[in-house]
């Protein structure tokens, strides 16, 4: 729709269409994380994606297209139970202990941390762009450039969910008393 001039700009995820007439311009990099039930044993790490029922993103999406892929480039058969489009039902099936998922890391808020155990996705952990898409020449410029600043800042200032997650419910099981013990 940027390429056809119906929209000016667009958020996406990789893969990204850029090259020709599109640029595309990186708004932030996020890893993906595996989630599990609560109660899940994560002790062996990534091979819970094929121990348990796997609850898949739509792979015809950038995301889904990006779990694929390094799901068999990790050579994980998974035990596929589903394929939706909404990842905050995906986190809601795995909290309640219907199986395993992998999702962007923020999606996994406060809402979820007793819940749901997270793991990296991969060694280094595996990544997703999202990324500002417009055509290289229009007349719009300086509207999309604003844009893309306000974007940029917004995400700048966006706390991580999971890890204000991770530091909140650390502090509810660990609290430092006054005296220091």
């Amino acid at each position: 729709r940027v390429r056809d001039e119906a929209i000016d700009a667009a958020v996406v995820t990789e893969p990204i269409p850029a090259g020709g007439d599109l640029s595309c311009r990186t708004i932030v990099e996020e890893p993906l994380l595996i989630v599990t039930p609560e109660a899940c044993d994560v002790s062996r790490g990534t091979k819970v994606l094929g121990e348990l029922p796997f609850i898949r993103f739509n792979r015809l999406t950038g995301t889904g297209r990006i779990i694929n892929s390094r799901l068999r480039q990790m050579r994980i058969r998974v035990h596929e139970t589903m394929e939706l489009d909404s990842i905050e039902a995906i986190l809601e099936m795995v909290a309640e202990g219907i199986g395993v998922a992998v999702v962007p890391e923020h999606c996994v808020t406060v809402r979820y941390i007793d819940k749901l155990k997270v793991l990296p996705f991969g060694d280094p952990p595996v990544t997703r762009k999202v990324g500002f898409v417009e055509r290289t020449q229009h007349p719009r410029t300086a509207f999309t450039d604003a844009l893309y600043e306000q974007l940029l800042a917004s995400e700048a200032d966006r706390e991580q969910p999971l890890s204000a997650a991770i530091a909140k419910c650390a502090k509810v099981k660990n609290p430092v008393s006054s005296t220091g013990h």
